[in-house]
């Protein structure tokens, strides 16, 4: 019997656990398979490494994004992490992974804006291309309760094994040669995420104590960590808590108020909020800190 022809492109934790889930099976052994590495300049490891030496290691075939692939050439197409269009290949033969529990969050960066969200419920969608993004049938879906606060890199860690087993779940499929149920979205729940850029780890000291120091202690590695900047220097905000409230005649957003145990409480659009741990540019810690006369804010001037 022929072995079904699989390309699977890769990109990040996500797309390595799913690849490690299928050597881990020895299901590899079952197709014949090609991985499409993808790579991001953007995080601080992308998994391009580990996924090339997981190929090497058990004799997978495999080639970088920047080749011109004919998918039409594969029984399947699948895209983990992916975040760049996938051409040439039919509707439902490209099973497409996505960070949400569709149809909430279609679009871009939707575990991250979930997260900011603090949504009780965090998950991952498999489901057909579309020509529209995130709009295809669903087929199927892994969901987990969550709390705050906690950092990115541990929703990352929570979903990439949701992704693994979900993935082997529909290689099982395809190998039983078994029909891929689906079922198709419903169009009044739909909504959707936005793309994330630099300006978007700024902190905005008018918001409440709170939704900052969710904000601060969510981001971080494998992103950026949230900012602001202190003079001229943008600094990064790595840790920070809700400060107890007392009672300002005037709001002046982003100013020092008073030192703590040397950390700096900033007062915000509603309460204050204590810096417990923040760094220059450079990385060098900024703890303890001791000027009163300080303003934080989201420009150099």
């Amino acid at each position: 019997m022929n072995k079904k022809r699989v390309c699977v492109n890769l990109l990040g934790k996500k797309g390595y656990d799913c690849l490690k889930s299928l050597v881990n099976s020895n299901l590899h052994d079952c197709l014949s398979i090609l991985v499409v590495i993808g790579q991001d300049d953007n995080v601080t490891n992308d998994y391009s490494a580990e996924v090339e030496g997981l190929c090497n290691n058990f004799d997978i075939d495999f080639v970088y994004r920047d080749k011109t692939l004919d998918y039409s050439l594969f029984d399947y197409v699948f895209a983990v992490g992916w975040r760049w269009l996938i051409r040439g290949v039919l509707e439902q033969k490209l099973i497409v992974f996505h960070d949400s529990i569709l149809p909430k969050y279609r679009g871009f960066a939707p575990l991250v804006n979930a997260a900011m969200n603090k949504e009780p419920q965090l998950g991952v969608t498999a489901l057909y291309g579309h020509t529209e993004y995130d709009k295809g049938d669903i087929i199927g879906q892994r969901i987990i309760n969550v709390t705050y606060p906690n950092r990115i890199s541990h929703f990352i860690d929570v979903i990439s094994n949701c992704y693994a087993v979900l993935f082997i779940d529909i290689v099982e499929q395809i190998l039983d040669e078994k029909p891929i149920c689906s079922i198709v979205q419903n169009e009044a729940e739909a909504s959707y995420s936005i793309w994330l850029d630099d300006e978007d780890y700024y902190i905005n000291w008018a918001d409440s104590a709170e939704d900052i120091a969710h904000k601060i202690n969510l981001l971080g590695a494998p992103y950026k960590h949230a900012c602001t900047f202190l003079k001229e220097d943008r600094i990064n905000l790595i840790s920070a808590e809700v400060y107890k409230d007392l009672t300002v005649e005037a709001r002046h957003i982003g100013k020092v108020m008073l030192i703590d145990d040397g950390c700096p409480v900033i007062i915000c659009g509603d309460g204050l909020i204590k810096l417990t741990d923040f760094t220059d540019s450079k990385g060098n810690s900024l703890i303890p800190y001791t000027s009163i006369r300080a303003r934080f804010k989201n420009d150099s001037i």
